[in-house]
């Protein structure tokens, strides 16, 4: 007589137990853990290295905002040419864009990530590359603006709440009758996410301490941060689905050249720049020796080790692992700006704003997980029952026959 199948080993396609698989289907090794620390503290340092090259450009002429995202979106570009390259040259020989390392045959287990990525399949991927990568433009660009507009610890905070947008964008779908509404965790965690933002916008009205770059939180810079948050929003939910299909570099690569051409094209619009020379008025003025090192370091580090880095460890970690660690950046990065000199000690409402604020985004982040885990719990249950149910009757037909 056999033992009956547990709840946590079902019965996989071919009559075997087999364990559960992982939420990515691939092998979670400490490594990961420790680039996804990397990853965080490269993102979180992007504000400083933005804040203080606004810091050199005033203390001469004055730098186009978006000019300066332009900068570090093109330097991005140049180093994510080569493997680019690389990862188009395999997926046109062998018509399918699979990464290397990547595990897609996992036993059925669990579907495989950036299904068939044939050249004709990614031709037409085009049009979506190009809308998210002009929301990655709007994000960066309204970013940076907010930086030289309000305090450092204001925009690192605003920027991001794109979770609580993505829930409101869940309410205009449910009334829409395109999505299932948000659920009760990721509602409780929006209202105190927003009420922790309301006692932020105190140290705007109060006369609170200045940031060391003599930028002290406004309405007008908060906003900015606030469309960051927003376009940043539509960057996420459209990548989400394209990135299912397409391999990492060809997914960013012509997505950042998109959001170059947005931020370049808002330079040459507001800003007056040129091809000319490398002063701060111009596309290559990031190689002016002035600029150069926080130029590279910007495409490296929050580029290559943050972003591009966590949509690698999105094949091994949970979105959810990642998001909450994500959540990290604006205190880290607030720090980082207080010992570089560039944020004093913000005010107290900002500290106790952005507490409620962070709080609430966990609440948001973990609402979404948690119906999941739910849903897939009850269906766990459901087979089981089924297929104790299986197994009685054939116990009793068995019994009969005998």
């Amino acid at each position: 007589m056999t033992d009956s199948p547990s709840p946590k080993t079902p019965l996989n396609s071919g009559g075997e137990r087999s364990l559960p698989p992982s939420d990515r289907g691939n092998e979670v090794k400490v490594y990961h853990y420790l680039l996804l620390c990397l990853a965080m503290i490269t993102c979180s340092s992007g504000g400083c290295v933005f804040a203080l090259m606004i810091n050199i450009a005033s203390e001469g002429d004055s730098i186009s905002p978006f000019l300066l995202a332009s900068w570090r979106l093109m330097v991005l570009e140049i180093f994510q040419m080569v493997p680019f390259c690389i990862e188009m040259k395999f997926c046109c020989r062998e018509g399918c864009g699979r990464e290397e390392g990547r595990n897609v045959d996992n036993g059925g287990n669990a579907p495989p990530l950036n299904l068939g990525c044939s050249p004709s399949h990614y031709l037409s991927a085009q049009i979506g590359l190009l809308c998210s990568g002009v929301a990655l433009g709007v994000h960066f660009s309204s970013w940076v603006y907010s930086l030289g507009a309000t305090s450092l610890t204001h925009s690192l905070f605003l920027v991001s709440t794109h979770p609580i947008l993505l829930v409101g964008g869940r309410w205009i779908g449910l009334l829409a009758g395109a999505c299932r509404g948000p659920t009760q965790l990721e509602v409780t965690g929006s209202f105190v996410a927003v009420f922790g933002g309301g006692i932020m916008t105190a140290d705007v009205f109060l006369a609170g301490p200045v940031s060391g770059n003599g930028i002290a939180p406004t309405l007008r810079g908060d906003a900015a941060a606030l469309l960051g948050a927003a376009s940043g929003a539509i960057y996420l939910t459209i990548g989400d689905i394209m990135r299912r299909r397409i391999p990492t570099w060809m997914y960013a690569f012509p997505v950042v050249f998109w959001a170059w051409a947005t931020s370049a094209t808002a330079a040459g619009t507001f800003g007056n720049a040129t091809w000319r020379g490398v002063d701060t008025d111009s596309f290559l003025g990031w190689t002016n020796p002035e600029f150069i090192l926080y130029a590279v370091y910007l495409g490296i580090g929050p580029g290559v080790c943050g972003h591009t880095l966590i949509n690698f460890l999105l094949g091994y970690l949970s979105p959810l692992t990642i998001a909450v660690s994500m959540l990290i950046e604006p205190l880290l990065g607030s720090i980082l700006g207080y010992y570089l000199g560039i944020q004093s000690p913000p005010g107290i409402s900002t500290w106790i704003g952005g507490g409620v604020l962070l709080w609430g985004l966990i609440l948001v982040t973990g609402g979404e997980k948690l119906e999941a885990c739910i849903g897939q719990r009850q269906k766990t249950d459901t087979e089981y029952r089924h297929l104790k149910d299986i197994t009685k009757s054939e116990d009793v037909t068995s019994c009969r026959s005998g």
